[in-house]
């Protein structure tokens, strides 16, 4: 029978991070936790930031989930910026939500109720 193997991504931990990108992953976690309408950004799941994420196909990652491990890893550059480390977040986050990948009906409707509760319904 054909197994479908996952390949890890290949992640090296960024531990120097300026202030700037600490104040904008904060903001991001508060942005995600409102988005999933979570009660406490500790709901999240592990988050570590990581110099590069290198997974087979797609080398330009910025952000991955392993459910296995549940932890987010983000990319340190993302986060000098305010708005793409929250819509990293909160993609990356979407699926540890729903269980599903890219693409796939059950992301799309994680991301359409995250749109509705930022827009307050």
């Amino acid at each position: 029978a054909d197994e479908v193997v996952k390949l890890k991504p290949k992640l090296e931990k960024e531990m120097n991070l300026t202030k700037d990108q600490l104040n904008n992953l904060a903001a991001a976690k508060r942005n995600a936790k409102k988005a999933l309408g979570l009660k406490s950004v500790k709901e999240l799941p592990k988050i570590v930031v990581v110099k590069r994420i290198e997974e087979a196909g797609y080398e330009h990652a910025i952000g991955t989930y392993d459910h296995e491990e549940k932890t987010i890893y983000l990319r340190a550059d993302i986060l000098k910026d305010k708005a793409k480390a929250t819509r990293t977040l909160i993609h990356e986050a979407i699926h540890w939500q729903t269980g599903a990948g890219d693409n796939t009906p059950e992301f799309t409707s994680g991301f359409e109720k995250a749109i509705l509760r930022l827009l307050g319904f």
